[in-house]
C-alpha cells in the first residue's frame, strides 16, 4: 500500500471524530445581520476531504511534511481573476507597503495564527474616493494544510498610508460582486461596488415606501463603463444603505442593502421618545419593546423626525412576550413588524409593507416558522385582528372559509400548508366585510422590505 493509500484510509476512519474548525474571521470580524432572525442555528457542512484537511491540520491525523495545502474551492473566480482598477492601480510602491501591512490573524481559540500569503495577495481594487481611501483584496489564509481565501476590505482616510488602513469588512473568496460603505462624521456616505472586469455596475443610493404600499428605488448611478465598478459620494441620508447592481453575461447581482437610519440621533433621545410614546399606558416591557422598535427601524431605514408607529397589539406567541406594530414616515406606505422573544434572543416574524389607505382596518397575519430551526417552514399562521372587527375568518384558495377563534387580545391562529394561498377577513359586527389581507408567501427576508411577495401586501 502506497503512502497516499494509507493518507485516504487514515483519513475515513477518522473523519467522523474530526471537529470542523471555524472559519477564521468570526472573532476578528463579527457582524450582526439584523434583517434576518437573531436567533437561527447555523448548520456547517464539510466533504470527507475538507474535515480530514482540518483533522491534519489540528495535528489529530499524522501529516507527512511534504504535503501541499489544501484550499477551500471557489464557486466564481471572475472577481478575483479581474485585473485592478482604481486611483491607486498604478502605484506600486503603495501597493508593495499595503501588502505588507495587510497582518496574520489569531484563530478564535487564541491556539495559533492565519498566515498571510503575502505572496498570493491579489488587489483588486484601490482608490481614493471622497473622504476615503477604499481596497479591496483577495487574501489567502493559512494555517497549516488549511488554506482559506478571502475578500477583505480596507479603508482609511483619503491619502493614507498602508500602515493607517484598517479592516472594514470581508467576504467569501468566490462571490462575484462586493460593496464597502464609509461613513464620515459629517454622515456622507461614500459606497463602491466592484464586480468582474467587464461588468457594468451601478448604485441605487435610495428608496421610498410610496403611499400605494409599493417599494421604489432611486435612479441607479456611479457607474464607470464597463469596468465593474461604481463610485459614490452620497449626502446625509435617511434610506437604507445604499445598493450595488452588477450586470454581468446577462445575470444581475445586488449586494450591500442592510439597513440603517442615519438620521442626527447621536443620543438616541429621538428613538427613546418615539418607544415612550408607542408604548403609552401599555405595561409591555420596555427594555422589550425598545429592541423591537429599533430593531425594525434598522431594517426600514425611515427617518425618525416625524415618523408615525402604533402599536397594534401585544400578547404572547409560542411562550414568549410579542408585539405587533406599524410604521409610517407621513405621506408614505406603511410597514408592519411583529417580532417574539426576550431581548437577548427575538424573531423577526412579519416585515410587510402595505398601502396607507385603511390601514387601521385591516387584519394582519404571518406564517409562523420553526421555532428551534428558525428556517423550517410550518403550517401555523398567526391573525391580528383590527380593532374595528367582530370576528375574522380564513379564506384558502378552494375551500370553504372558516372561523378563526380570538383571544381576549384579539389575536387567533389558523393552519395553513406553506404552499397553500390564503387571505384573512375582518367582519363587522353584521356580518359584512370589514377588509383582508392575504398570507403572504414565506420568502422575502433576505431581500429590501417591499421588493419580493413575501414583504409586501399588494401584488
Amino acid at each position: 500500500m502506497n503512502i497516499e493509500s494509507m493518507l485516504r484510509e487514515g483519513l475515513a476512519e477518522d473523519v467522523q471524530r474530526v471537529p470542523v474548525a471555524d472559519d477564521p474571521w468570526p472573532s476578528f470580524a463579527r457582524r450582526e445581520v439584523r434583517h434576518r432572525r437573531v436567533k437561527r442555528t447555523r448548520i456547517a457542512a464539510a466533504s470527507l476531504v475538507l474535515a480530514g484537511a482540518i483533522g491534519l491540520q489540528s495535528g489529530l491525523v499524522p501529516m507527512p511534511g511534504w504535503a501541499p495545502g489544501l484550499a477551500v474551492a471557489s464557486m466564481n473566480d471572475e472577481l478575483i481573476n479581474s485585473p485592478l482598477r482604481g486611483s491607486l492601480a498604478g502605484d506600486t510602491a503603495w501597493l508593495d507597503g499595503m501588502r505588507a501591512a495587510i497582518p496574520d490573524l489569531p484563530d478564535e481559540e487564541g491556539s495559533g495564527y492565519w498566515k498571510v500569503r503575502r505572496d498570493k495577495i491579489r488587489f483588486l481594487y484601490a482608490s481614493d474616493v471622497g473622504a476615503f481611501r477604499m481596497v479591496l483584496a483577495y487574501v489567502p489564509l493559512q494555517m497549516g494544510v488549511l488554506a482559506q481565501p478571502q475578500l477583505v476590505w480596507y479603508q482609511g482616510p483619503a491619502g493614507a498610508a498602508p500602515e493607517a488602513m484598517d479592516w472594514s469588512s470581508y467576504g467569501d473568496a468566490g462571490e462575484r460582486v462586493t460593496a464597502n460603505l464609509g461613513m464620515a462624521p459629517d454622515g456622507t456616505n461614500v459606497f463602491v461596488v466592484v464586480g468582474p472586469a467587464g461588468s457594468r455596475a451601478a448604485i441605487r443610493p435610495g428608496f421610498e415606501f410610496t403611499a400605494e404600499g409599493r417599494l421604489k428605488m432611486d435612479e441607479p448611478m456611479g457607474g464607470i463603463g464597463n469596468t465593474g465598478v461604481a463610485e459614490a459620494v452620497l449626502e446625509p441620508t435617511y434610506s437604507l444603505e445604499p445598493l450595488g447592481v452588477v450586470e454581468y453575461e446577462g445575470n444581475v447581482d445586488e449586494v450591500g442593502f442592510g439597513g440603517s437610519f442615519n438620521g442626527p440621533d447621536p443620543t438616541g433621545e429621538i428613538l427613546e421618545s418615539l418607544v415612550k410614546k408607542v408604548r403609552g399606558d401599555n405595561d409591555f416591557d420596555y427594555e422589550l419593546l425598545h429592541t423591537f422598535v429599533d430593531s425594525a427601524l434598522w431594517r426600514a431605514g425611515v427617518p425618525l423626525e416625524g415618523l408615525l408607529i402604533d402599536l397594534r397589539w401585544t400578547g404572547v406567541v409560542n411562550g414568549s412576550p410579542a408585539a405587533l406594530f406599524t410604521v409610517q414616515e407621513p405621506g408614505h406606505g406603511v410597514v408592519a413588524f411583529a417580532f417574539h422573544g426576550t431581548t437577548e434572543s427575538f424573531s423577526a416574524d412579519l416585515e410587510m409593507l402595505m398601502p396607507a389607505a385603511g390601514v387601521e382596518d385591516r387584519p394582519i397575519a404571518w406564517r409562523m416558522r420553526g421555532e428551534e430551526h428558525g428556517d423550517i417552514e410550518t403550517d401555523r399562521v398567526t391573525v391580528i385582528a383590527p380593532e374595528k372587527a367582530a370576528s375574522v375568518s380564513l379564506e384558502i384558495t378552494g375551500q370553504a372559509p372558516v372561523d378563526v377563534v380570538l383571544d381576549e387580545t384579539g389575536k387567533g391562529e389558523a393552519t395553513v400548508e406553506p404552499d397553500q394561498e390564503a387571505s384573512v377577513v375582518a367582519h363587522r359586527a353584521d356580518g359584512s366585510e370589514l377588509s383582508r389581507s392575504p398570507v403572504l408567501p414565506f420568502e422575502g427576508r433576505e431581500t429590501m422590505i417591499g421588493e419580493a411577495r413575501g414583504t409586501r401586501l399588494v401584488p
